[in-house]
This record gives C-alpha cells, sequence and structure tokens, in this order.
C-alpha cells in the first residue's frame, strides 16, 4: 500500500450533532421507533389517558393515571433502550459508517470530514471510536495531526476525547453551541424539578408560533393571555400553580419514565450540571436501583467529575501545550425549551450564550447588559470585548480572545459561512478574534447563510419583541386581560390558602 502523501493543510475532523436511533430488520431496511411508530402510540394514548387525568385531577389521585401512562407509553423505547450496564441492545444504531477504505479523498472534501457517534452511550466510550477515525483520516491525507470540531451534543465528546487521549494528534479543539456547562432544560428535568419562568413562555409562544399549525387564531390567543400575564406579573405564580400536578406526578411518572431511555442514555445525562447529584436521587431512589444500574452510573460520574467539572483544567493544558482551544457561541432566539431559569439568558434553542462560551457575561434576553456595568468594564479595560449590541461581555470567557459570537444563526444550522469560519480558525496559526478582519469576535449571520456582517447595535435579522407584540386593543385583547386578572387573583387566594394551611398545620 503506497503511503499518502504530506497534507499541503491540516485535516478538520467535525464531530456533528445527534442522529436518531434506528432499528435495523433483517433484510437491511430501517425505521426510527421515536419517529411515525410513536406517533400512532400517542393518538392511542391520548384517547385513553387524557379523560383519566381530568378524573385524577378532581381526585387528586395520580396514581392510576402514572400507572397507565407507563404502561402506553414507555413501550415506545422498548427497542433502542440502552441496557442497565450502558451498553447497547443489537440492531440499532445511527445512520452512519465508514472504514479506512471508504474515506473520500481530502481533495474531494476540502479536507473537512465529520463523524457522529450514538448518544446511548458514553462520551468516554465512544473516544475510542473517534481516536480510530482521527488516525483513519491521518493515513488518508498525509497528516499527522488533525483540527478537531464539536459541536452541540457532541462537545461532549470533544472534551472526553483530550481526556483519554490528550492532544498530541490535534492542532487545535474548536467548540460550536457547546453543551458542555449543561443544558438548562437536561438540568431541570433529569434533576426532579421544572421550572418555567413565564416571560420566556410568552417569548417563546409569540415567536415560535406553536399552535399555529392547528389552529392560528388559538395560538394568536394564547400570545395574548401569556402577555396580559406577564404584564400583571401572575405568569410566574399561576405557573407554579400548574407545575402542583408535576409534583404530584414526579415520582409516580416522571422519573420512571425518564428511567425508561433518556436518564440512562449517558450523552444526555452529560448535558446535567448543577443537578448531576440530585439526578442520582431522583431517577434511581433506592438503593436497588443505583445497584442495579451501577456500572452505567459509574460511567456518567466518570464524565461529569473527571471531564464536565475539571473542563478548565483540560483546556488550559491544551493551550498551554500549544493547542489553540476555541469557541462559536450562538444567540439571537429564545429557548425553545422554557424549562430553567438560565433560558432567560441570551443563547440558542438550546442553552445560554455563557454556557457556550465558558463564561462570558451575557444580558437576558430581549435586554442589554446594565450601563454601569458597561462603563466599569470599560474603564477597566475591557471594552473591546463588549458586544455593539451590549449583550454580550466575552471578557469573562475562559478564552476571551478565542471565542466568537454568532447572532441569529439557529443552533441545528450547519452551511458554507459557519464551515468557512471553522476552516479560518483551523488553518490559520495563531487566529484570535481580533486578527482576521473578516471574522471580529462579534458576527451577524446574513439570512440567507451567504456569509457574515461585523455586528452592529442592531442587526437586519434581529426579532424585535415589539414586532411580535399582540394587539391588545381588540376584544381578543381584552379577553385575554380579563382572564389574565382572574388568574391573578386565583393565585393570590391560593397563596392566602398555603398561607393560613402552614399556620394551622
Amino acid at each position: 500500500m503506497t503511503a499518502a502523501a504530506a497534507a499541503p493543510r491540516v485535516p478538520i475532523v467535525c464531530v456533528t450533532g445527534e442522529l436518531p436511533i434506528r432499528v435495523y430488520r433483517e433484510d437491511g431496511s430501517s425505521y426510527v421507533p421515536t419517529e411515525e411508530p410513536a406517533d400512532e402510540v400517542m393518538n392511542e394514548a391520548i384517547e385513553e389517558l387524557v379523560p383519566l387525568f381530568v378524573t385524577s385531577m378532581l381526585t387528586n389521585n395520580y396514581d392510576e393515571w402514572s400507572r397507565r401512562a407507563l404502561e402506553k407509553l414507555t413501550p415506545i423505547y422498548d427497542e433502542i433502550r440502552p441496557n442497565k450496564d450502558g451498553s447497547l441492545p443489537a440492531n440499532t444504531g445511527i445512520d452512519f459508517s465508514w472504514s479506512p477504505a471508504s474515506l473520500p479523498s481530502p481533495e474531494s472534501v476540502d479536507y473537512y470530514y465529520t463523524y457522529t457517534f450514538d448518544y446511548r452511550i458514553s462520551p468516554l466510550d465512544a473516544a475510542e471510536g473517534l481516536h480510530t477515525f482521527i488516525k483513519a483520516v491521518e493515513a488518508k491525507t498525509g497528516s499527522d495531526k488533525v483540527a478537531l470540531v464539536s459541536r452541540c451534543g457532541s462537545t461532549s465528546l470533544g472534551a472526553a476525547y483530550i481526556y483519554k487521549y490528550g492532544t498530541s494528534d490535534l492542532t487545535s479543539l474548536t467548540f460550536f453551541s457547546s453543551s458542555l456547562l449543561g443544558i438548562p432544560y437536561a438540568d431541570t428535568m433529569l434533576g426532579g424539578r421544572v421550572v418555567i419562568p413565564g416571560d420566556m413562555l410568552y417569548h417563546f409562544v409569540a415567536t415560535q408560533n406553536p399552535l399555529a399549525s392547528f389552529d392560528e387564531r388559538l395560538n394568536e390567543f394564547a400570545k395574548a393571555v401569556l402577555f396580559a400575564l406577564n404584564e400583571n406579573n401572575s405568569a410566574d405564580d399561576l405557573i407554579k400553580l400548574v407545575l402542583r400536578v408535576y409534583d404530584k406526578i414526579k415520582d409516580s411518572f416522571v422519573s420512571p419514565f425518564l428511567c425508561s431511555y433518556y436518564a440512562i442514555c449517558p450523552n444526555f445525562v452529560a448535558a446535567i450540571s448543577d443537578s448531576y447529584e440530585s439526578y442520582k436521587d431522583f431517577i434511581f431512589p433506592t438503593d436497588e436501583l443505583k445497584q442495579e444500574y451501577s456500572v452505567l452510573l459509574a460511567k456518567t460520574d466518570e464524565y461529569h467529575y473527571n471531564v464536565q467539572l475539571k473542563l478548565g483544567e483540560l483546556f488550559t493544558a491544551a493551550r498551554d501545550g500549544g493547542v489553540p482551544v476555541n469557541f462559536i457561541a450562538v444567540y439571537g432566539d429564545p429557548s425553545e425549551n422554557v424549562n430553567g431559569e438560565r433560558t432567560r439568558l441570551v443563547g440558542d434553542e438550546l442553552t445560554d450564550a455563557c454556557y457556550q462560551s465558558m463564561g462570558a457575561t451575557v444580558a437576558f434576553y430581549a435586554q442589554t447588559l446594565n450601563e454601569d456595568y458597561i462603563a466599569e468594564r470599560t474603564a477597566a479595560g475591557f471594552g473591546k470585548y463588549i458586544s455593539p449590541d451590549k449583550m454580550i461581555d466575552a471578557s469573562t470567557c475562559l478564552f476571551p480572545d478565542n471565542t466568537w459570537f454568532i447572532r441569529n444563526m439557529r443552533q441545528e444550522f450547519s452551511g458554507n459561512d459557519l464551515i468557512s469560519l471553522l476552516k479560518a480558525i483551523a488553518w490559520t496559526d495563531g487566529m484570535t478574534v481580533f486578527t482576521n478582519p473578516a471574522f471580529p469576535q462579534y458576527l451577524n449571520a446574513r439570512s440567507d447563510h451567504s456569509g457574515f456582517d461585523p455586528a452592529g447595535e442592531t442587526n437586519p435579522n434581529d426579532i424585535n419583541p415589539e414586532d411580535y407584540k399582540p394587539d391588545m386593543n381588540n376584544m381578543m385583547g381584552f379577553t385575554a386581560r380579563v382572564i389574565a386578572f382572574y388568574a391573578k387573583l386565583i393565585t393570590i387566594l391560593a397563596r392566602m390558602f398555603d398561607f393560613v394551611r402552614g399556620i394551622c398545620v
């Protein structure tokens, strides 16, 4: 076999986001049980579970509903559920395969190779497969190193890789839209608590229009009601009342349901941050359950305590060893998962720009940083790190000179404009946010993704809250205000009831 010629440039290995888990039949065909088959199960379950839920609310007893819901819904995951030791069932996986012989020529892909992994396994276990792939790319291209890029849910694999294999095969590390420090909804849901900020629920309904496909007028009415609830400061209190139902079912349904799949997929668990110990007690509430899943928990423990909690040490050691560590954070849209206080911070659909960038100081969504704070940071010599829109201060990042922010690029997007930035970082020695005029620290993504523009005080693709504010001067708005008034009255009475009950108990 003839050795590959020396590579004219370092190859890039980009670990992409998560792919659906498929079940493979003997004839080679496959299907995704969480898609169409799950829809059929859900449609059938709704007919039985909705009336039963109403009965449970009237009787304040959700045991039977929880039992029936688990019977109906957990079979969705029967074929793809990880085993209790963290291994995977046969004939399941993702639609991704490769071999050294199947790798394309570097010229045909412009030295840009993609890799993905099965999110059901620990990123520490998946690191072995990535290492094998990197070695194969090196052999194919004639290079002795690669530039490693990880995005979204795969950023855990990038971190796990350098924990296990170091950086001897890498020229640089880049993390795009990182979930390394956690994802708010994973942290709260898997940790056994739900927190829904009323203002973010309104922003989500107003910008994403989740009910529009069902009924446009219903969607507009929901938007008006949520606007009115936030306007009279009763949204959060009302949500707390609704979440009392969650408290009734979280042990009998939520915990065992999550334990049937999501909570035993280590790469989902890697998205927990502050609630990791709570996760173990919530999902595995007995010593017997903890013992049953002891091998799996040993894997999640190792990642959480040796990787996630030591990211700063790992990345600093890489940088000090001559391997630059870069971050690209995106922001501009409200979160699509409004579970968690951190969803109030500017970010993408999954996590905030502070977490994505390893420490940027960021404003609440649709707000700016405090003027006194900006003046103080500017006087201290950090003004060059403040974003033109005054939403972000990059000076507090782990590596402020190697952290870029892109406004209005959605989290799941991967286009030529993003790839051009990734290539520039990988192929430019010593590149920082100050060395390439085409890629300053703050960028604005064009709506057609034909490239970036330097960010300004405002951006043409911004979602302006005033643009989606509902018309409150019509009958719909009047009705929404009436509902908001009675909702506030209900929350006041509920708080009084709780106070009196606390005295009497």
